[in-house]
């Protein structure tokens, strides 16, 4: 009598795990755990039955817990390889702002020595222009 409640309630247990993992592939571990320490014996066909039902339930575990591991290490490839192409935007922008920050400086660098040099060369005309007056000023104060 006592193992035919003991595997009674196995069975319950077993089938509901096994309506939990068709549902929605979560698996509650203590109930796992409570379901496989218990050994179910079979002493008639009915009981035999029961333990098909048992390995079944068991196999579909397996199953439903290994499809849930590969659906995790998909999903978490896909992840990875979304960050890494992110990461690698994330990089060939910086890159670009760091080339057009370096061609605008040199843009910049071009012009101050092309106003400078300008500067100078309008500088020198200025001198060679009036290099005749200062030259009658500095002789006119002289004499």
């Amino acid at each position: 009598m006592a193992s035919s409640t003991l595997i009674t309630k196995s069975t319950k247990l077993i089938a509901q795990i096994g309506t939990e993992t068709a549902k929605n592939t979560r698996i509650n571990s203590t109930q796992l755990l409570a379901a496989a320490g218990r050994r179910i014996h079979a002493s008639s066909r009915q009981d035999s039955s029961v333990c098909e039902q048992a390995r079944e339930t068991k196999e579909n575990i397996k199953e439903s817990t290994s499809s849930a591991a590969d659906h995790v290490t998909q999903k978490t490839k896909d992840v990875a390889g979304e960050v890494s192409e992110k990461a690698r935007d994330a990089v060939e922008k910086a890159k670009q702002t760091v080339e057009n920050a370096w061609v605008s400086t040199k843009d910049a660098a071009q012009r101050a020595k092309e106003t400078v040099e300008n500067r100078a060369d309008v500088s020198k005309e200025y001198v060679k222009q009036h290099a005749g007056q200062v030259q009658k000023g500095m002789n006119t104060k002289g004499n």
